[in-house]
């Protein structure tokens, strides 16, 4: 209803282009405004000192996790090369210990020296997975325990962030005072000009008391033939509708009659005596 007023009041112009003012001074303030806050933002995040100490011990715990990484990627062939070196002193000290007297220098024996690649090579395995005697799995813990910490720290730094650069406020570059009492003056006068609650209802209620049924004329009830003096003589003055539909009355007629006989003649076979049959 609002959209036929407005094209009724010939206000639909008036309407579209002050509403494409406000939008567009709407627009270009809340981008302002955006742009303000997002600087403000930047500025209290990046001089905060929280901040710079969270992404500290992110880093601090992103360098150990890639450093893990890498020791798990090198793993095998380190642990290959350091059983190859222990085997080669493993020979080294047999060597030695042939001299006489270094078996008493030294302290061991020739026999104590496991010179084995195959069983050096198992207690090498047995110590994988370990950097300065503590498992990675104990040290990716604590660079996770870092990661999540330092990543805490940088989230409150920017909720704080947030709240100063709120408290900052927002102010319109654009005055829109003038454009919204212009808008709501061409709603209203489009409002004006459309009915009352009041006045729809009464015309529909007197709408719905002079509706009546369809008026049919006396003659319209009548199934005699609509027939002019010729028709009646020689049958001219019929119209195409006006036969089929006395050819087709006459045709059920007929078919009536030979109902009735044929019912007519039953009933007689079945008792017999003047009955009559009716349909």
């Amino acid at each position: 209803m609002f959209i036929i007023a407005a094209f009724k009041s010939g206000l639909v112009l008036e309407l579209v282009t002050s509403s494409l003012k406000l939008g567009f001074a709407v627009a270009i303030n809340s981008l302002i405004n955006g742009f303000r806050a997002a600087v403000s933002f930047l500025f209290f995040f990046i001089s905060n000192g929280t901040m710079w100490k969270g992404l500290g011990i992110v880093l601090l715990g992103l360098a150990g996790s890639f450093g893990l990484a890498i020791l798990n990627a090198f793993e095998t062939p380190i642990t290959y090369l350091k059983a190859g070196i222990e085997w080669c002193v493993a020979w080294m000290l047999k060597g030695l210990l042939k001299i006489p007297g270094m078996s008493k220098l030294m302290g061991i024996e020739y026999d104590d020296v496991n010179s084995s690649f195959k069983d050096i090579l198992k207690d090498a395995n047995a110590n994988r997975g370990k950097l300065f005697g503590i498992d990675y799995k104990e040290l990716q813990e604590t660079n996770t325990g870092f990661i999540e910490s330092g990543m805490s720290n940088i989230g409150n730094a920017a909720v704080e962030s947030a709240r100063r650069a709120k408290e900052g406020g927002f102010t319109d570059t654009f005055d829109t005072t003038g454009l919204r009492e212009g808008m709501s003056g061409v709603i209203k006068s489009i409002v004006d000009t459309m009915p009352k609650p009041e006045e729809v209802k009464q015309a529909a209620k007197a709408v719905s008391q002079t509706t009546t049924g369809p008026v049919v004329s006396p003659q319209a009830t009548r199934l005699d033939p609509i027939v002019t003096s010729l028709g009646k003589v020689g049958g001219g003055g019929y119209s195409s509708g006006t036969l089929d539909a006395q050819r087709e009355n006459n045709r059920l007629t007929g078919e009536t009659n030979r109902l009735l006989k044929d019912m007519n003649r039953t009933i007689g076979n079945l008792g017999g005596g003047g009955q009559a049959a009716f349909g």
